[in-house]
């Protein structure tokens, strides 16, 4: 049997490697508000709160996609099993050195757990790309028109629990569901193929979004090292 090569695509490595980037900003300035470099009211300013939300949509809508072409040519248990298995872990190693250092604001739900849970979900409907809009159109219009109110889900959760009242990182799962189910039908369609022209550019952009995990677990840790080293120095 002939064996199927599975192609990369440099458009989706490269909104990847463009979500890298934007998150890697977003929290050098965090981390600037932190350390009291600046006072930027990262958490209230509209502008950074869309710009969270623009890293997030980018991620989700690239794991859609991925998942589809993944599957594309038939459903590959194995390989979903490896991926999510992977996920997990990176989420549970996040959750427990949270923990260590933030006792009372540890991450229970940040964005690797909210990938794994999207990617879980959604994969019952990866091979049924027109089902998955569906999906996306209602929890995006119940979202927008507050026609569903989940508040009450992640009280009761939370409460349940026993989970912290703040956090550190919290991603939702709604809306951002419904932007994996759009991923899958954009990559069914192959909306996301616009020959995007090859340069030194989108290049390193996409070489960055092939290292997307590696980078999400490392940049932080190297730019707090540097912030509290600078701190130290200069106080």
């Amino acid at each position: 049997m002939e064996k199927v090569i599975k192609k990369r695509y440099l458009e989706i490595d490269f909104l990847r490697g463009v979500a890298i980037v934007l998150m890697v900003t977003f929290h050098f300035f965090y981390d600037l508000q932190i350390f009291h470099y600046l006072d930027l009211n990262i958490y209230h300013n509209p502008f950074w709160i869309y710009f969270r939300d623009l890293i997030i949509f980018l991620f989700m809508l690239t794991v859609g996609i991925s998942l589809y072409l993944t599957n594309e040519q038939h459903f590959d248990l194995k390989k979903n099993l490896i991926r999510l298995s992977k996920l997990l872990a990176v989420a549970l190693l996040i959750t427990v050195v949270s923990l260590f250092l933030y006792p009372k604001y540890w991450i229970y739900f940040g964005i690797i757990h909210l990938i794994f849970a999207a990617s879980l979900l959604t994969l019952p409907l990866v091979k049924k790309p027109f089902i998955a809009l569906i999906f996306s159109a209602l929890i995006l219009f119940s979202y927008f028109t507050y026609a569903i109110n989940m508040d009450w889900l992640y009280n009761l959760t939370q409460s349940f629990l026993h989970l912290p009242e703040l956090t550190k990182d919290i991603a939702h799962l709604f809306p951002w569901l419904g932007v994996v189910y759009m991923g899958i039908f954009i990559g069914y369609k192959r909306y996301f193929d616009i020959n995007l022209r090859e340069n030194i550019v989108t290049k390193s952009l996409a070489r960055l979004g092939q290292y997307a995990l590696l980078i999400y677990l490392i940049h932080q840790p190297i730019i707090m090292g540097i912030m509290s080293t600078i701190k130290y120095f200069t106080a």
